[in-house]
């Protein structure tokens, strides 16, 4: 795999929101992008104009993982701070078995400011923000979202034991993190835990 990756969760099955209030002032805005394949792995469209560094990290971590085996998985996350630090990528990939090429995935990555992701309450909200692709219909990704949480989640949704396995995944060494699902999920988890983490260390997860 890609060790420039800040973390990835992968299930053989699966499947990896957040809170504020009724204001404008407590709206998060989130900048998002699709990827797929078109002539090679690219980007297909984005709310936002990246920097070249910034571009080519996403375009990078957005393609097929090498530890995920072709037609082993039907999604996993991605998460990781792009390169000018101005924004944390939280990405999902779906492989895309009606492509006749082999290794073709679609990746919806959803760019959050650093300053906002601590501000994220409702971890079930914000991952259904993340939709597979169809044929007929590409121009949702092209717009930012206007993002509200009308809910705080409650500390007893999260299982206990796989937000320890998710914190203790985090933060026992500096190596690039990989968490096999193997058909459980740990998203919710997993994302919590990243809203709860200091920008000084999340910018370099």
């Amino acid at each position: 795999g890609n060790c420039d990756a800040g973390w990835r969760k992968i299930s053989g099955y699966v499947k990896i929101v957040w809170l504020i209030g009724d204001n404008m002032s407590d709206m998060i805005k989130i900048e998002q992008a699709l990827h797929g394949y078109a002539n090679g792995h690219q980007l297909i469209t984005s709310s936002i104009e990246l920097g070249m560094e910034d571009r080519s990290r996403i375009d990078e971590l957005s393609d097929l993982s090498g530890i995920c085996k072709e037609n082993d998985f039907t999604d996993y996350y991605t998460g990781y701070p792009l390169l000018s630090g101005s924004k944390y990528v939280i990405a999902k990939t779906w492989y895309a078995h009606e492509k006749q090429r082999p290794g073709c995935v679609w990746t919806h990555s959803l760019m959050i400011d650093m300053d906002d992701i601590q501000e994220i309450k409702n971890i079930e909200k914000l991952l259904s923000l993340f939709h597979r692709p169809s044929k007929d219909d590409q121009s949702l990704y092209s717009n930012s979202i206007d993002f509200f949480s009308d809910a705080v989640d409650d500390i007893d949704d999260y299982d206990t034991e796989k937000l320890k396995y998710a914190v203790y995944t985090i933060y026992a060494d500096e190596k690039c993190k990989y968490i096999y699902a193997n058909n459980k999920h740990y998203e919710k988890e997993l994302l919590f835990a990243i809203t709860q983490m200091p920008i000084e260390i999340l910018n370099k997860f």
